[in-house]
């Protein structure tokens, strides 16, 4: 099987045999690998490489792997990279660090993340062990699980009997046009291992950190200009992305002082509190 395309422009899906390709990397304009096993040809034709090698086996613990996939995905995408994660065969270990990334993101449920990656390369099958250990990140990240362990239902899984919403554009979002600005890797880092650790409550103490921040960050001519942008049906989430940029300086105080925020919840954030502010100055006038 050839690459696969996960999300088109920038999140790419294989077997470590196809780096063997320049001709193909080089139309698909890769700049980032992220090796699960270790081994990649020609790596001198990239921006930025990866080597982990972890065994496909069900006792493996790939927690600190799929931390380091998805701030090194997460990061590319930032600087507007394109990343290939691939593995031997991109059946087991290289999946599990995509499907990963894409729940962190998103919030989608890992079956809804499962069925739209085998999708788009059908022999996808991580091992048990990685899929209890990804429903365990399901669990810490939206507080239910999508699959049974009891059954390890997702070794049932058919095209014909199951399907899902999830489409190439239900991760539009992340594909960005240019590079934003530099982003830490190892703060990245501690900011995804801290949300994957930490109790619910984390979420109530940095999501009023980040009020307080954009409170004093968006002014009422912002404010203004957003919500002309909404009435005109524009894109609320390109406004937000042009204001983080335009207020980086501010942006990169706030998340040093608490290394458990990211941009990624400066982007998620901004628009429920833009919405917010603007319900409760409507109801007031």
């Amino acid at each position: 099987m050839v690459v696969s395309t996960i999300i088109p422009n920038f999140l790419y899906l294989g077997k470590v045999s196809d780096t063997i390709d320049l001709n193909l990397f080089k139309q698909l304009q890769i700049t980032h690998i992220f090796s699960c096993a270790g081994k990649v040809k020609n790596p001198d034709n990239y921006t930025s490489i990866i080597r982990c090698n972890f065994e496909d086996e069900d006792g493996v613990s790939i927690g600190t792997y799929l931390e380091d996939g998805l701030c090194f995905i997460e990061n590319a995408r930032l600087k507007g990279g394109r990343v290939f994660v691939h593995c031997l065969g991109g059946i087991s270990r290289s999946p599990s660090i995509i499907l990963a990334y894409l729940m962190y993101m998103t919030r989608y449920s890992l079956k809804d993340i499962y069925l739209y990656v085998h999708q788009c390369r059908n022999v996808i099958s991580p091992n048990n062990g990685f899929m209890l250990q990804l429903l365990d990140l399901e669990m810490q990240l939206l507080g239910t699980e999508s699959f049974s362990r009891a059954k390890l239902d997702w070794k049932r899984l058919s095209k014909q009997t199951h399907k899902t919403d999830l489409t190439v554009d239900s991760f539009s979002s992340l594909v960005i046009e240019k590079p934003s600005h530099p982003i830490r890797h190892q703060q990245q880092q501690q900011a995804v291992k801290i949300k994957i650790d930490s109790p619910p409550e984390y979420k109530v103490f940095f999501e009023s950190k980040l009020s307080k921040y954009l409170t004093q960050t968006l002014t009422e001519q912002t404010l203004s200009d957003i919500k002309a942008a909404i009435q005109a049906d524009d894109d609320l989430h390109k406004k937000v992305i042009e204001h983080i940029s335009e207020t980086t300086q501010k942006a990169y105080a706030l998340c040093n002082e608490y290394p458990f925020i990211t941009w990624r919840d400066l982007v998620e954030y901004i628009p429920k509190h833009i919405n917010s502010t603007i319900t409760t100055s409507t109801s007031h006038s």
